[in-house]
């Protein structure tokens, strides 16, 4: 018999995966922009967990039904993931671009904030992932045990 896992333990899963590339991504900014605002590692910090927390909770509701799936987890994963972050960008442009413009240099291709976006969806996916993976495993190794 499979189980399936509960809303809880998929927004648990993604929570912890969230966390850690907050935490990542807190602790690695200041190496690529030391002079950077503070506020803006604080919002990094705090942003993954909450991307992670809505790509579980919709996803729950998108990639399950009785019947059978409706979405796959890496479409719903990375759709939140670039819509989300294309707001964000919409809202700090300016930080987000000097971010990249400091990485990649002013001339680059790679300094558009726009690019952000393209992580989001990367970021996104990989959290549906572990939302998606992560928290059946568990399950499969909660009843097996």
């Amino acid at each position: 018999m499979r189980f399936q896992p509960t809303l809880l333990t998929r927004f648990a899963v993604a929570q912890t995966a969230g966390l850690l590339i907050g935490i990542c991504a807190f602790v690695l900014v200041p190496a690529v922009m030391p002079e950077g605002d503070p506020m803006m590692r604080w919002g990094i910090l705090l942003w993954y967990p909450t991307l992670a927390a809505i790509i579980a909770l919709l996803g729950e509701s998108l990639c399950r039904s009785e019947e059978g799936l409706l979405a796959p987890w890496w479409l719903v994963g990375s759709a939140i993931g670039a819509w989300m972050t294309l707001v964000l960008t919409l809202f700090a442009h300016q930080s987000m671009g000097a971010f990249l413009q400091q990485l990649f240099g002013p001339d680059s291709a790679f300094a558009s904030a726009y690019w952000f976006v393209l992580e989001g969806a990367l970021a996104g996916a990989a959290l549906g992932y572990v939302a998606e993976r992560g928290s059946a495993h568990l399950v499969d190794e909660a009843s097996n045990g």
